[in-house]
């Protein structure tokens, strides 16, 4: 690393502060990498870094004198009580602005003793007002009037002192062990108002403020002084010796351009120009030495002359990632990671990670496992997917991260996984992932987070964001063996000898649960909680009969009947739309939400593969085959909800009537290997005279595939089968739409089968 000296020599604090919040803007080579560090810990950084302490103490900041006006004396001790400071050696002396507790340049384990002089004008009473963390004295002339001593949060004592007009001496200690630093002196009086006395006191006993003796300033002969006469020069200079082809200088808005053209690498002699052994005129001078212009040399000749690509792509890799420093903190084919003496600054909030939860990630593979666009958006613009980590990964510019993301991806990226399709909706494939990820599985939620979820155990990287991240190639091949992929991790494999621990999903088919747990990765943090993630919820569970919750549902109108059955297939009936709103599989509902406080706000299912199924009642009247099913609310038309009753079995059969006809509508659950799907029973009875009007049950509506034994896809979520007692289905198209229609001439008996 650049030693960090003479950079108050360089820089203002002001300006290295404005330099490290965005180092790209004047450096876009990325060699400084912007740290997002965030607040104002960059202002503490460039404090520490100039030396400049001025306008910037620590703990409450306060309006503070321009100028010196009280000496200080500081001593580095921790302390739980003020010593006798006149037994002590002070470790610095100076001179300060008013109470400023950044003088001493600590905030823990310092003692500070200020003094100085307090003119009063009138003669009267005045209230002083000492306020601390940690302790702190007032004395004036000498005695001792407020007594704050004591290592305790920020604490203020009061006291009111007669004084005479005249010059009193002031002296304020203060000491901070740790935590929060305050000091701050309030006074008022005759003529004063309430407030800060920091600007009131003098440095002498006069009462007049002392001029701090400065030395006499030594002439540099090379301090740049501005002529205006060498500007047309200083311009031609900076073209003809070719410093416009690195450095940006615009003029009316374009930029300047070199007047020196750079022959092609190829034409280039390895011992003239810059690789010259002698300086020569116009030509930059590196003062390389023979084995670093040799080096060059072969560079050069490498560029030109090609070479194998693949031998080019490593080693334009490597330089990447040195000319970035990556190898500070990555290793990558046994080369770089954190140096000896700097591997304990690598700390973890969660020490219980080892290793992994404190040192950056090793890049071995890194193109294979990432993808690429996501290496991109990582190196160019920093991350925090990994927050256990205390060491930050910075930005290095859209640029490098594109160019060292593009090699990372051509020398590492293979594909060599078996992937396999079950033939399922996705969002079947979910539900099966859920489980798969949930404790009744692999139980990956014991150490990784979801969504707004912790884990039950060590915070690792979140599941939600894995497919944003990893690619899917890598991910089958590495949930079985990831031994091999990063040894030593504490990741254990669910497929211990290729075998899959979790027999009841997809009979133990490791390639179909992998490919399931993908699909449910992909839906981020909306494919339903997993199971054991959870703490603190009022979980209602249909163990032997259905249960009934009706409180208010995501998606559904405040009358929705939620209903759970052991099958582990749900749905929520929406009683004022009259229609089988939502389904969903495995667990049913979480209560705490309205069970508990005050019960504000809506209730998502528990359960995963959610699907969003009828938006308005199944049964309408149609004036003809052309006319758009009616969308609005049933109450209008004159639907009335007549209440639902219960089977032996504890099943609700909701019902509904019209003008034109009554219908019951009995769900019933169909168990599965896993997860439960629906038959429903829907019986229409029509009450009413119908001539050119027909009554219709709607079966389904959107993008509509037909497929074998009477079977239809629905908006890729879906596929249901519909049979009945009288006239055939029939799929028609109004308005772009197309529904699944079954004409209801006579009282029918509809039975329709829905699998998601």
């Amino acid at each position: 690393s650049v030693p960090l000296v003479g950079l108050e020599n360089k820089y203002s604090r002001a300006s290295l502060e404005k330099f490290l919040k965005d180092p790209l803007a004047v450096r876009p080579s990325g060699r400084m990498p912007k740290i997002n560090l965030g607040g104002d810990n960059w202002r503490h950084v460039a404090q520490y870094l100039t030396g400049d302490d001025s306008g910037v103490a620590f703990g409450s900041q306060r309006d503070l004198p321009k100028e010196p006006n009280m000496k200080f004396s500081a001593y580095f001790k921790g302390v739980d009580k003020m010593p006798e400071l006149d037994k002590l050696k002070a470790d610095k002396t100076g001179v300060s602005r008013g109470l400023d507790i950044g003088v001493g340049g600590r905030n823990e384990n310092v003692i500070i003793s200020y003094e100085g002089f307090l003119p009063i004008t009138q003669s009267g009473k005045y209230s002083f007002r000492l306020s601390s963390d940690d302790g702190s004295m007032l004395y004036l002339d000498g005695k001792k009037v407020i007594d704050n001593d004591g290592v305790h949060p920020n604490t203020a004592k009061e006291v009111s002192i007669n004084l005479k007009q005249g010059v009193h001496a002031i002296r304020v200690n203060w000491f901070e062990k740790g935590g929060e630093e305050v000091l701050a002196l309030d006074w008022a009086g005759p003529g004063v108002k309430s407030g800060g006395i920091d600007k009131a006191i003098v440095m002498t006993a006069d009462g007049t403020p002392a001029l701090v003796e400065q030395e006499a300033e030594e002439v540099d002969p090379d301090k740049f002084v501005f002529d205006p006469s060498l500007v047309d020069r200083g311009r031609e200079l900076f073209t003809s010796l070719g410093c416009a082809g690195c450095h940006v200088k615009t003029e009316a808005g374009r930029p300047v351009q070199s007047l020196v053209k750079a022959p092609k690498l190829a034409d280039c002699a390895p011992d003239k120009g810059c690789l010259a052994a002698e300086a020569v005129v116009n030509v930059p001078n590196y003062e390389l030495t023979s084995i670093q212009r040799t080096a060059v040399d072969a560079a050069m000749r490498l560029d030109a002359g090609g070479g194998e690509e693949a031998g080019n792509e490593e080693a334009l890799m490597s330089h990447s990632m040195a000319a970035l420093n990556c190898y500070a903190c990555h290793q990558r084919d046994g080369k770089g990671g954190p140096e000896s003496d700097r591997n304990q600054l690598f700390v973890s909030t969660i020490p219980e990670m080892g290793d992994e939860g404190r040192l950056p990630p090793p890049l071995d593979g890194a193109g294979d496992k990432l993808r690429e666009d996501w290496l991109t958006r990582v190196i160019g613009d920093g991350d925090k997917s990994r927050p256990y980590m205390k060491t930050y990964m910075p930005s290095f510019g859209g640029g490098n991260a594109k160019m060292l993301a593009g090699h990372l991806s051509k020398l590492d990226k293979v594909t060599e996984a078996k992937l396999v399709d079950s033939g399922e909706t996705e969002t079947r494939k979910a539900s099966f992932g859920r489980q798969m990820v949930g404790s009744k599985g692999l139980a990956c939620v014991s150490c990784h987070s979801y969504g707004k979820f912790k884990s039950t155990g060590i915070q690792a990287i979140a599941l939600d964001t894995m497919t944003q991240r990893i690619r899917e190639d890598w991910f089958h091949r590495y949930l079985p063996d990831p031994q091999k992929y990063r040894p030593g991790t504490r990741m254990p494999t669910g497929y211990p000898e290729g075998k899959s621990t979790v027999a009841n999903v997809y009979d133990g088919d490791r390639d179909l649960q992998l490919a399931a747990m993908w699909a449910f990765l992909k839906k981020g943090a909306n494919g339903g909680v997993p199971e054991g993630i959870v703490n603190g919820m009022i979980e209602l569970k249909a163990d032997s009969k259905p249960v009934i919750y009706r409180n208010f549902i995501e998606g559904v109108t405040p009358r929705g009947i939620a209903v759970g059955y052991p099958e582990r297939a749900n749905l929520c009936w929406d009683a004022n739309r009259m229609a089988l709103a939502v389904v969903w599989q495995d667990r049913f509902i979480d209560a705490s939400k309205h069970w508990e406080g005050r019960g504000q706000g809506n209730q998502t299912p528990l359960g995963g593969n959610v699907t969003m199924f009828e938006k308005v009642a199944p049964v309408a009247v149609l004036d003809n085959l052309k006319a758009a099913w009616p969308n609005d609310a049933p109450k209008e038309r004159g639907y009335k909800f007549s209440g639902y009753r219960l089977d032996k079995k504890g099943r609700p059969t909701f019902r509904y009537r019209f003008a034109d006809a009554e219908v019951e509508d009995t769900p019933l659950p169909v168990p599965g290997d896993f997860s439960g799907t629906f038959k429903r029973n829907i019986k229409v009875t029509p009450t009413g005279q119908q001539s050119d009007s027909g009554i219709y049950f709607r079966a389904g509506a959107g993008n509509i595939e037909s497929s074998e034994e009477g079977w239809f896809l629905l908006n890729d979520t879906h596929r249901i089968r519909v049979t009945t007692s009288g006239k055939k289905p029939f799929v028609r198209k109004v308005d772009g739409n197309s529904e699944i229609l079954v004409p209801v001439d006579g009282p029918t008996m509809i039975t329709q089968e829905i699998v998601w």
